[in-house]
């Protein structure tokens, strides 16, 4: 089903139709402080045709011959003309009680239409690398990563969740390889590497710069393996 503002669009687009059918005019729908949705189209059709064309004599009743269209849309529960052409308009309460008793038997799917061609789709988030602090940003890709899954699973696709942790390889020979390097008695006294993002700048400064070092980090990987 469609959603409520397009089905009122709709409705005012069939009685503009409907009350000047020589004249072809998209309703311009806003929010009303009078009712619930105001249709605006009787005063902009008065400045852009003439009386003749609209075979009226104001705004006012341009508005009153849309708003007599509109009297038996069962959308509809009070449909208004202002002196300034204005139709405001209240939701039927009845109408609305048949639409929510559609959603409940939809079980909680919210008349959200489900896709016509069912796709598999993988979605990479989050994906940290393990050989550094995770800090915020990995918390906000994997709430949007998520919101994204259940979005594309709640119109009917088979979504694969992925979160590549990062490839235990070259950064940790790196690391290893730094720590001792730089601290041989490490198991006597422990370093304070409690910020490990400083410890892996330092580790891949070193990787960089010196490719004794870098050999020596890749041999570290090959024990680890």
């Amino acid at each position: 089903m469609q959603a409520l503002n397009v089905q009122v669009k709709e409705a005012f687009r069939r009685a503009l139709a409907a009350a000047f059918p020589s004249v072809d005019h998209a309703p311009i729908i806003t929010v009303s402080k009078f009712g619930d949705f105001q249709c605006n189209s009787a005063m902009a059709l008065f400045k852009q045709k003439s009386k003749e064309e609209l075979g009226v004599q104001s705004p006012k009743e341009a508005g009153e011959k849309i708003a007599a269209q509109l009297k038996d849309e069962s959308l509809f529960s009070n449909v208004q003309a202002s002196p300034q052409g204005f139709v405001t308009v209240d939701i039927s309460g009845a109408w609305l009680c048949k639409d929510l008793k559609e959603i409940l038997k939809q079980k909680g799917h919210l008349q959200v239409p489900q896709a016509e061609k069912k796709l598999r789709v993988m979605v990479d988030f989050s994906s940290p690398n393990v050989a550094k602090e995770m800090h915020v940003g990995h918390l906000r890709s994997t709430i949007i990563g998520e919101s994204i899954c259940r979005i594309l699973a709640f119109h009917g696709h088979e979504v694969q969740r992925i979160n590549h942790i990062g490839d235990w390889g070259t950064q940790f020979g790196m690391l290893i390889e730094y720590l001792h390097s730089q601290f041989p008695d490490y198991k006597a006294n422990m370093p304070d590497i409690s910020d490990l993002n400083a410890f892996y700048k330092k580790a891949k400064a070193a990787f960089d710069a010196d490719e004794d070092f870098k050999t020596r980090s890749r041999e570290m990987v090959v024990k680890l393996q």
